[in-house]
């Protein structure tokens, strides 16, 4: 099942880059078109569907744009985030720093962080199946 889901998984990754190229020729064909109406193709309506969507200018930073949008009264457009990878890696680092006191039952992990961040931090570790295949030994 492993094998059958990495193969489906590569084919559909073959078939997103095929899909996207015929969307570009597509867009292209459709919005040079005077009408702007769709078109038929193998039983399916193919049309453009128009988003609008508001994104930072190319050369503003993203705190210009958190500066200007708390300035101009609309703050509630900006929300304060944490990086959960980042936090992560520094937490299996300390872990790895510390392996030998927290295999002894000396500290827990949670003892290693500042005290209001561990009330507020959950640290337990979750597990996932991997199945792998097998390598052969090859014969000299």
């Amino acid at each position: 099942m492993t094998r059958e889901k990495r193969d489906l998984e590569g084919r559909l990754e073959v078939i997103k880059e095929e899909l996207e190229a015929i969307s570009i020729t597509l867009k292209e064909y459709l919005l040079s078109k005077e009408d702007l109406e769709g078109v038929t193709i193998g039983g399916f309506n193919i049309h453009l569907r128009r988003e609008l969507w508001a994104r930072k200018a190319e050369l503003a930073t993203t705190e210009e744009v958190c500066h200007a949008l708390r300035a101009s009264g609309m703050g509630q457009f900006v929300k304060e985030e944490f990086s959960t990878s980042s936090l992560s890696a520094h937490v299996r680092q300390l872990e790895r720093e510390h392996e030998a006191e927290i295999l002894n039952g000396e500290i827990e992990l949670r003892d290693l962080l500042p005290e209001p961040l561990a009330a507020v931090l959950s640290v337990e570790p979750t597990y996932k199946v991997i199945a792998m295949q097998k390598q052969t030994k090859r014969r000299k």
